[in-house]
């Protein structure tokens, strides 16, 4: 199959680390954008309620771009601590903001954003810690550690 080997080359060229750094500043890209566009009554949700009283949403917005640029940039080199580091800090920031919002009333439900954020934001971290497989990096690269 064709669409098979196109797909193993670019496992040889960003490895899993660097996969799941392009699917991860996918993830930063909607985010923002659905932070950046959102309709009024969108914004007038207890989730963003609470984002607006701790930042103004276009920050938000901005940092989740910049997390997504970083990731993509990083997930084809070798050092990719910051984007791994950048984004995980985002999913925390994000659950720890859910937190506020369940605490202070303004979200009756926000342990449940809180929950899948902080956990998304723990496996982001495990992640991280990844060796990238030797058969996935080409030669030259076999004995170099991504980090």
């Amino acid at each position: 199959m064709k669409t098979l080997g196109i797909v193993r080359r670019v496992g040889v060229l960003i490895g899993r680390r660097g996969a799941s750094l392009l699917f991860v500043g996918m993830l930063s890209f909607v985010l923002a954008a659905s932070i950046a566009f959102a309709p009024a009554p969108q914004r007038a949700s207890p989730a963003y309620l609470v984002l607006s009283d701790l930042a103004p949403l276009w920050a938000w917005a901005a940092a989740w771009a910049v997390s997504g640029a970083v990731c993509w940039v990083q997930a084809f080199v070798r050092q990719d601590r910051i984007a791994f580091a950048l984004a995980t800090a985002m999913w925390w920031a994000y659950g720890l903001a859910a937190i506020v919002g369940y605490f202070t009333g303004v979200n009756p439900r926000g342990w449940v954003a809180a929950g899948i954020w902080i956990l998304f934001g723990g496996w982001l971290n495990l992640i991280a810690t990844w060796p990238e497989s030797a058969d996935l990096l080409p030669e030259g690269r076999r004995h170099a550690r991504r980090d």
